[in-house]
């Protein structure tokens, strides 16, 4: 009796310390209190999915030809197996434009396919609605066992390929996974930002993992100028010095680099006076919402997915030197310094 009342003791005075510790990181950092609302961020997150399927996705195809054929040789080769193939990365790398790549070259050598986007903010129930329904199977009811069955009733003696797009929960594919059936050689892709999914999953041999990677400097190169010239323009001398330090900006990420090149192909004239002014007002230009408030929503979206914990620590690089290096003993120091990062008790 003595242990447990000091057990409960010891979480009381942990619950406190830490109730403590946010109450002063929000006075310290008020800006971190939300202010938009659910609808707005549905709005963003949907704009942000979206994008890559409805707005000419294979114009923006540089640099993906040989994860392209990996995977296509993956969706294709016949072991009577069904098999998960996660592909993951950070926000901007291109995984769901991969992904729409192969599904669109795959889908028609199987019996039916799906393409579903994983919204967070959607139920268990919901997300099983709307696969039976890009599957193109009645909806009706919002038990999830049934939808489970139904699902599996459906999918049963197909060969079937699937696309989950965006996943951020696990919980949303456990049920998924459990009611399709196996064998036929069926084929699910998952894209991810959350690597510790895939991971969790790491001792089944039905689950294959693609990191994606940014783009070579040759390839945003390509891409840069392909949305920054028309066809038939060349490249005016003089702005390799420029461009270069624009895409050292963009680090390989396909989103800002078409989005600062389609910026300018809009100006009337292609001058290194333009692009160099583009360039250096590229903090403003996000900041404003202007010609590139697209780019701002990726990142804006993937910054609202972040843990509170994990905003706190996210904003507070921004005190340090841009394009220099931050070592990451001292950086963990100041975290747990500022109070971002606490010592968690775990129970022997």
């Amino acid at each position: 009796m003595w242990k447990m009342r000091h057990s409960i003791s010891n979480l009381i005075q942990d619950i406190n310390t830490r109730l403590k510790i946010i109450k002063e990181i929000n006075e310290r950092y008020p800006m971190m209190v939300p202010t938009n609302s659910v609808s707005l961020e549905t709005n963003t997150y949907y704009n942000v999915r979206a994008a890559p399927l409805i707005l000419g996705w294979g114009n923006n195809t540089v640099g993906i030809d040989e994860p392209k054929r990996k995977l296509v040789s993956w969706a294709l080769e016949s072991n009577q197996k069904l098999k998960v193939m996660f592909v993951v990365g950070m926000a901007g790398l291109g995984k769901t434009t991969l992904a729409r790549s192969v599904y669109e070259e795959v889908k028609e050598h199987f019996d039916c396919h799906a393409w579903i986007i994983a919204s967070k903010y959607q139920t268990i129930e919901e997300t099983l609605q709307s696969l039976l329904e890009e599957l193109g199977s009645s909806t009706e009811g919002s038990d999830i066992v049934l939808l489970m069955q139904r699902l599996h009733n459906f999918l049963q003696h197909k060969r079937y390929v699937i696309v989950v797009d965006n996943l951020w929960v696990k919980d949303v594919w456990e049920p998924i996974r459990l009611a399709l059936p196996d064998g036929n050689d069926n084929r699910i892709i998952i894209t991810t930002r959350r690597g510790d999914i895939p991971n969790s999953f790491r001792d089944d041999d039905s689950i294959d993992i693609h990191k994606g990677q940014p783009l070579s400097p040759h390839w945003a190169e390509q891409l840069f100028y392909k949305k920054a010239l028309s066809g038939d323009d060349r490249r005016p001398s003089g702005l390799e010095e420029v461009s270069k330090s624009i895409l050292q900006k963009c680090d390989g990420l396909p989103p800002e680099i078409i989005e600062i090149g389609r910026v300018l192909r809009s100006k009337p004239r292609q001058t290194k006076y333009e692009w160099k002014k583009l360039h250096d007002s590229l903090e403003s230009e996000l900041r404003s919402g202007g010609g590139l408030s697209d780019i701002m929503r990726v990142l804006s979206a993937s910054y609202k997915d972040l843990p509170y914990h994990l905003k706190y620590c996210f904003l507070y690089m921004s005190i340090f030197p841009e394009n220099n290096p931050v070592k990451r003993k001292g950086l963990i120091q100041v975290w747990i310094a500022e109070g971002f990062v606490t010592e968690e008790r775990q129970d022997s």
